[in-house]
């Protein structure tokens, strides 16, 4: 990806879990406003792991982007 070279392909990198995080994360992300959260309650009562997760994929999502707009 962008010059990076891999001999396998990184989806096969991925487990079952890392996709359905991504599934969570895409519904946190859709829709106006927060979206929805996984476990029952507000963004306090979700799991400092997963928020960090996401953090760390909306930052991904965001530098992807902003390569994008550079091209």
């Amino acid at each position: 990806m962008y010059g990076e070279s891999y001999t396998e392909n990184p989806r096969f990198l991925l487990t079952e879990a890392d996709f359905e995080m991504v599934r969570l994360w895409r519904l946190f992300r859709s829709g106006w406003g927060a979206g929805y959260l996984p476990d029952p309650g507000g963004v306090l009562d979700q799991p400092n792991a997963m928020l960090d997760a996401f953090a760390l994929m909306s930052e991904a999502e965001a530098t992807l982007e902003e390569q994008e707009k550079k091209r």
